[in-house]
């Protein structure tokens, strides 16, 4: 039988290479593998100080704290695309007793998953103060209401038949944070696995501190009372996916299936046309979510320079007042006298327009002939009719103190091209000032697949921390983030709703020519500086 074990960690420099040792020590055919969370206190140099002395060990390092569900997912992925015959998960921290795992993998033999239980009859748990109570809270109601019939709902201890796990749509499993294990037992206990518990005795850690925030099991207690109206299912789904296109991690997830077989764009600004979705992934290496390769046109370039957007024009007075409001609020407080900026996509030269008018020194790049066109009939001259790509290509020695993209990173097919640009033409100290959409933000998770933003010219999507990664690798940090406030017509805002749900003819006559501020947090803007 060939079995794998798998931990997370995150500053585990204490416990983890105990950890090994102790399982090492177990007979038969185990396998260990290790995601870490970009620990800082020395656990990775640990493990890596192992690997050439114990075989069959693996360790998976990520940029940063992504969550322990996302770390859970990959070792659901791993133990199936390994062909393991069991998965057992545990935490890193020695709470749970490594010499239970032979009881865990012969109780397997009569159930598809077996969970390791610290209220059950046999079972103890030696937590202290708030974390007790709540632990005992959740435990207590949790299997009540989601009738699991098991007593203990929220351990990581829990052993998994692969062959199971081969059959369940994983992308359903959305919470990433210590609730991830309540919603997945729900979920297991929904398509039917046969699940098993096994008293543990719990020991509090000895070293180091607690990764889970207080807030996350109060998240787990709120978990119980949401996920009974989520729906779940076994049918039409498949465990492929591409290999991130950022971070070329090999573990990604289908976040949202695409919604018509149609894979056509609109690729203006202003579209409203929510009819077709993509299907968007997820990398669990990472964070960044990214559309399949199949559904991006191999012609995009062109897609973007035939853009005609007359829709823009109409709400144009909104669109100043946005970027009026960007360059005083964000961009105003990084110019110096002697600044030279370039904004990547320009489109209809407002921005540029503001910068002209402040006097200060400055060239855009926009590759829709209809926006230079309309740029320069408006008297802004200093616009090149370029994509970025062409503009990497054939930059000259100038240089540039600021780099703007206002809402471009998740329409290029190489989003890591803007910072790569700015290491062509800046030196240390520089800036890069980038606007995005925010995938991880709360109303996005809210409003789900309904999120205006899921549209098949979004080819990437960010999180603070996935676009933070992409600036590091590069050679960026992060200095400064927040919300970016868009200005608009408020007909075009009610527009918008509407077309998430139905036939725009209804409000088409209406008459309103009023401008409101949006800022929802699922728009943000990030300021990065050349290291």
């Amino acid at each position: 039988m060939k079995i794998l074990v798998s931990t997370a960690t995150y500053n585990e420099n204490y416990n983890i290479t105990l950890f090994i040792d102790k399982l090492k020590k177990l007979d038969g055919n185990i396998h260990l593998l290790i995601i870490d969370d970009n620990s800082s206190d020395g656990t990775v140099e640990a493990i890596e100080g192992r690997l050439n002395d114990i075989d069959n060990i693996k360790l998976i390092k990520r940029p940063g704290k992504l969550g322990l569900g996302s770390a859970h997912l990959i070792m659901y992925l791993y133990a199936i695309k390994y062909n393991f015959d069991l998965l057992i998960t545990l935490d890193a921290d020695l709470s749970h007793d490594i010499n239970d795992i032979p009881r865990f993998i012969s109780a397997s033999k009569s159930a598809d998953i077996v969970i390791g239980s610290r209220y059950m009859k046999g079972g103890s748990c030696n937590y202290a103060g708030y974390r007790k109570y709540l632990s005992l809270l959740a435990n207590f109601i949790g299997p009540k209401i989601l009738r699991l019939g098991i007593s203990e709902c929220t351990t990581s201890f829990r052993c998994f038949n692969v062959l199971k796990l081969k059959e369940i749509d994983l992308s359903k499993l959305k919470n990433n944070g210590y609730s991830f294990f309540m919603e997945s037992i729900y979920y297991f206990s929904r398509l039917n696995l046969s699940i098993k518990e096994m008293p543990i005795i719990f020991n509090d850690r000895l070293h180091g501190s607690s990764k889970i925030p207080k807030f996350e099991i109060l998240n787990a207690i709120k978990t119980i009372f949401t996920i009974p109206f989520k729906y779940y299912s076994i049918k039409d789904f498949n465990h492929r996916s591409d290999n991130c296109p950022i971070c070329k991690f090999e573990y990604t997830i289908l976040i949202y299936k695409r919604k018509i077989s149609n894979i056509n764009a609109t690729y203006s600004c202003t579209s409203l046309d929510h009819s077709a979705k993509p299907s968007v992934f997820k990398c669990l290496g990472c964070g960044i979510y990214f559309l399949p390769k199949e559904e991006i046109p191999g012609h995009l370039e062109l897609c973007y320079e035939e853009v005609i957007d007359t829709n823009y024009i109409q709400n144009i007075n909104s669109k100043e007042k946005t970027f009026k409001n960007a360059f005083s609020k964000i961009v105003k407080k990084y110019i110096s006298d002697k600044s030279n900026i370039l904004e990547i996509g320009s489109y209809c030269g407002i921005f540029l327009d503001i910068l002209n008018k402040n006097n200060i020194s400055a060239i855009g790049i926009e590759p829709s002939k209809w926006a230079v066109d309309y740029a320069r009939n408006n008297n802004v001259l200093n616009i090149i009719n370029s994509n970025i790509e062409n503009f990497y290509n054939n930059v000259s020695n100038e240089k540039y103190n600021i780099i703007i993209a206002w809402d471009v990173i998740e329409h290029i097919s190489d989003p890591l091209l803007i910072f790569k640009l700015g290491i062509k033409v800046q030196k240390g100290g520089d800036y890069i000032v980038i606007s995005t959409i925010d995938i991880e933000s709360s109303i996005a998770k809210i409003l789900g697949y309904r999120w205006p933003w899921i549209m098949n010219m979004h080819i990437f999507y960010f999180g603070s921390k996935s676009l933070e990664y992409c600036a590091n690798t590069i050679g960026y940090k992060l200095i400064e983030v927040g919300n970016y406030t868009h200005f608009t017509g408020i007909l075009y805002a009610i527009k918008k709703i509407v077309s998430l749900f139905c036939n725009l003819n209804i409000i088409n006559n209406l008459n309103l020519k009023i401008n409101i501020p949006i800022t929802l947090g699922d728009v943000k803007y990030y300021v990065f500086k050349k290291l």
